[in-house]
């Protein structure tokens, strides 16, 4: 699991370049480039297995019952993102009776067989809506929290603006390292053999080699997940 890296872009590049051991260069390893792309993609995935919580609110007026998120009050983290986002909690009224215990949990995406209260729809603006299935929200002032989804961050240079927790900063990278593993395998794998196989590469070798690491690699990240 090792220590914490310090995450950028830069450090997890470097990371990725001693798992990969890409001498022969088959992929660009800058950023933008192969190695940039590979780290996107493991920026999505881990927001998928690790969400990133941002919270925002909405005021009932006793009629409106459709609530667009892009137009929520954020109270802390990023706005909400159409097309990376997903609703992860909805509480409703909020706050609780001061003799409650427990918030007005409504909607909790862990808890996929719960009755519908609430359900997310596409606008015809294409934009994302809360529609309360059985209530029409009361008059109130941000009487209604949403908790949502939003990407985590690897900056370019600065740690500290950084997302990723220290204790998972050395799976992301092993994660990044196997998007890379696996785009050398492909690569590999679409380059032709030459006519004199004196002293070559054996490319079909080399592919499979790469194609196992990158199943070995993401393993590593899942048991750590």
């Amino acid at each position: 699991r090792g220590e914490a890296l310090a995450l950028t872009r830069q450090s997890a590049i470097k990371t990725m370049l001693s798992w990969c051991q890409d001498n022969a260069a088959k992929i660009t390893h800058g950023d933008p480039g192969d190695f940039g792309a590979c780290l996107d993609r493991a920026v999505e995935r881990y927001s998928q297995d690790k969400p990133r919580r941002s919270y925002a609110t909405f005021s009932g007026d006793g009629t409106t019952f459709k609530f667009t998120l892009s137009s929520a009050t954020l109270v802390s983290g990023t706005a909400w993102a159409q097309g990376s986002s997903r609703v992860l909690e909805v509480r409703y009224p909020d706050p609780p009776a001061s003799t409650q215990r427990t918030p007005n949990v409504i909607f909790d995406y862990r808890a996929p067989h719960q009755p519908e209260v609430i359900r997310a729809f596409l606008s015809s603006s294409g934009a994302t809506q809360l529609w309360f299935q059985e209530e029409t929200p009361v008059t109130g002032a941000a009487n209604i929290v949403v908790v949502f989804s939003v990407n985590h961050v690897v900056h370019a240079s600065d740690s500290t603006s950084t997302t990723v927790p220290g204790g998972d900063e050395q799976a992301f990278c092993v994660l990044a390292a196997s998007y890379a593993a696996e785009m050398l395998s492909a690569r590999y794998a679409e380059t032709k053999e030459p006519a004199l196989a004196v002293d070559t590469v054996n490319f079909g070798s080399r592919s499979g080699d790469y194609d196992r690491l990158a199943g070995k690699l993401f393993r590593r990240y899942a048991e750590h997940m």
